[in-house]
């Protein structure tokens, strides 16, 4: 455990460490993470050994850049497959789509586009 993060205890057990949450999100929220996890962006021979995926480490940091308020320039020197690509867009579209409607049936503030 690093040393700046705090230890909880895991509750019922009164054993110290990381415990399991739940979020809700859409369906098409789940395809997406889902396909995004199939397609290799973690990595690991087991469960407990999983990491995120060199080639996907470096999007990873550029998006902290991004929300810390800094610029970032990306370039794709070599395109992926065309349909995975539009697949992959497809649904991150779908999943964005249904998060703004549920939001909006039950009050929530507009996820952004």
């Amino acid at each position: 455990m690093s040393p700046t993060r705090r230890s909880r205890k895991t509750e019922g057990t009164g054993e110290s460490g990381p415990r399991l949450v739940s979020i809700t999100i859409s369906s098409g929220a789940h395809d997406y993470l889902t396909r995004l996890l199939d397609l290799g962006a973690l990595e690991g021979s087991s469960l407990g050994t999983m990491d995120v995926n060199e080639r996907v480490k470096p999007l990873f940091n550029a998006i902290h850049h991004v929300l810390a308020g800094g610029e970032v320039k990306i370039t794709i020197p070599k395109k992926g497959t065309k349909s995975t690509v539009d697949k992959l867009d497809k649904l991150q579209r779908q999943a964005r789509k249904e998060a703004n409607a549920i939001n909006r049936r039950f009050g929530f503030v507009q996820a952004k586009a």
